[in-house]
């Protein structure tokens, strides 16, 4: 469960969420023009004396900022991050933010979706190792489910790159195994391969 809170789509936005609140009780993130704080929700932790400057109120509320909101906010390349000001005006209701901020904000966002690719990468290596696929590689097809692997481009590079990464720290091969490697979008993969564990531990028992 601590990983999925790392990593899936379901968390990734208020996963941002809760670091740029805590950037914003300790710091002057959002400026003298933010909204003054809200009363602390309850999955916060309560403020004793840390919140110096103002803190928008929505960042306050763990649904105010979504997966969705931190991939446009971590794919944004225009020069001014344009649409990351738009997207914090529209989610959280603060405006007239320098381009340190939205700078800040965008690094936040990115860092996050960057730990969950990596996360995944590790993940997927570690289990082809445990299978003896490092050692004897052929082409293998991964099935994948998700919104986030579906409709987010970036983490799928992301995923990619860092998969790269771990087969070259274990010394191998990183561009030839990549290759042999192939996702393949599945609806419903997770109840499908948990059907699949679940006959073969009773077939295993049999």
């Amino acid at each position: 469960m601590l990983i999925e809170k790392l990593m899936s789509g379901l968390w990734m936005g208020d996963n941002a969420r809760r670091i740029l609140l805590t950037f914003a009780r300790k710091t002057q993130l959002f400026g003298s023009k933010a909204r003054p704080r809200a009363a602390a929700s309850r999955l916060e932790p309560p403020c004793h004396g840390c919140c110096l400057h103002p803190v928008p109120a929505k960042l306050e509320d763990p649904e105010a900022f979504t997966t969705a909101h931190l991939s446009m906010i971590e794919s944004d390349a225009t020069p001014l991050r344009s649409n990351v000001s738009r997207v914090l005006k529209d989610a959280l209701g603060v405006t007239d933010l320098c381009c340190e901020t939205l700078y800040m904000v965008q690094s936040v966002c990115r860092l996050v979706v960057r730990r969950s690719a990596r996360m995944a990468a590790i993940a997927l290596v570690a289990i082809l190792r445990l299978q003896g696929w490092l050692d004897a590689p052929r082409r293998i097809v991964v099935a994948v489910d998700g919104g986030v692997f579906l409709k987010y481009y970036n983490w799928r590079v992301f995923l990619d790159q860092y998969m790269r990464e771990t087969f070259a720290h274990h010394g191998k091969d990183a561009r030839h195994l990549a290759q042999l490697v192939e996702f393949r979008p599945q609806a419903d993969g997770s109840c499908i391969g948990a059907a699949v564990l679940a006959a073969a531990a009773v077939a295993g028992d049999a």
